[in-house]
């Protein structure tokens, strides 16, 4: 991982709508003073916090640079990260709690593996400075954070929390980031861990831990089965409620249109009402990638189903090369070639790179 070029939207950034949540819910685990209430609570301008957690300084500084595990990390509270400059170090984080969302652009520079200095450039926390340390202890690390606070807007009720309040917040978060970096996985039980907290926003069960594992040791199962299997759970249907869908005026007019553009490579046909409503909220809302719609379309029965294409001549089946690698893949896997609706849908999508090779392979060997 290259330190010098990382953008890193640190992880108590969280902590600001994280907190802001206990204002709404009015947590009891948090400890409450006595005596009489404060009308006129002094507004916070610097914090400062630190903790020593048995996890050695390397491992748990690339698991707080590594941006693009946030949503997994943090599922609840990171809805999306996003790079938003080809040649800057700088992102754009969406986070959310209880229904609160904010979107905060931040600016990072990194020293080795010892000292992250964080600039918030943009959102209700702009101008907040955020300085974070790492120290070798033992074969542990002390982590040192202290914050120059700057709020406004939906951010504003943070900096009048009781300081014990904010701490124990922070803590929460750290404790997270550890338990994460500690996992004693192997490499396919990571893969089901992480499909877990992408889709429905919690670790992997025992129970599902040992399920799905056990079956991508034994080439049963394939990550995107996997996928599809908890995208067409009810406990994923549960989270994914009708509250979230939009209406078909909300849905992104980019997003209707992919879908239009993807059911006729696929279906042959515009898309439904009803499918443009639950994948255009799910796209919109980062519930599922383009991928992951995709590939529901291409196991479908409908997609199945679909008798032979017409729609290309044959010398477009020999002349394109992604097309022929089509081919050529089906053939390596099955021992024979694949018919030329599976050439046209599959090609098309893998010119597009919606598509991966191995997403190719994944959907062969189903």
């Amino acid at each position: 991982m290259n330190k010098t070029n990382k953008i890193f939207t640190i992880f108590y950034l969280i902590l600001f709508i994280v907190v802001l949540g206990t204002i709404i819910s009015l947590d009891s685990s948090l400890e409450r003073p006595y005596g009489p209430i404060n009308l006129a609570p002094l507004q916070l301008s610097e914090i400062s916090y630190s903790k020593t957690v048995d996890v050695e300084k390397k491992i748990i500084f690339d698991v707080f640079s590594d941006i693009e595990n946030y949503s997994k990390i943090l599922p609840n509270n990171i809805e999306y990260v996003n790079n938003i400059s080809e040649k800057l170090p700088i992102y754009e984080i969406s986070l959310m709690e209880a229904g609160i969302k904010t979107n905060l652009t931040v600016e990072h520079m990194i020293e080795g593996y010892d000292k992250q200095i964080i600039k918030v450039t943009d959102g209700d926390a702009q101008g907040t400075t955020i300085t974070q340390i790492f120290e070798s202890h033992g074969n542990g690390t002390t982590i040192l954070i202290n914050v120059d606070l700057k709020t406004r807007g939906v951010l504003t009720p943070f900096s009048f929390l009781p300081e014990h309040n904010v701490n124990h917040a922070i803590d929460t978060i750290v404790t997270t980031f550890v338990d994460y970096s500690t996992r004693s996985y192997t490499q396919n039980e990571i893969i089901v861990d992480n499909l877990y907290r992408e889709i429905l926003q919690r670790p992997v069960d025992s129970q599902g831990l040992v399920k799905f594992s056990t079956l991508l040791d034994e080439g049963s199962i394939s990550i995107d089965e996997i996928r599809n299997t908890l995208l067409n759970s009810e406990e994923y249907a549960s989270k994914f409620s009708l509250s979230e869908l939009k209406d078909l005026s909300e849905i992104n007019i980019q997003t209707k249109n992919f879908l239009d553009e993807i059911y006729d490579i696929t279906l042959r046909r515009d898309v439904d009402p009803q499918a443009l409503q639950y994948f255009g909220s799910a796209l919109d809302n980062n519930k599922m990638s383009k991928k992951d719609i995709v590939i529901e379309l291409l196991i479908s029965k409908e997609f199945n189903s679909l008798p032979i294409e017409t729609r290309e001549l044959n010398e477009t089946y020999q002349l394109n090369e992604n097309w022929q690698i089509i081919n050529q893949t089906s053939y390596e896997i099955d021992g024979k070639y694949p018919s030329k609706k599976i050439v046209r849908a599959y090609g098309i999508f893998f010119e597009k790179e919606i598509l991966k090779i191995n997403d190719i392979i994944n959907l062969f060997q189903k």
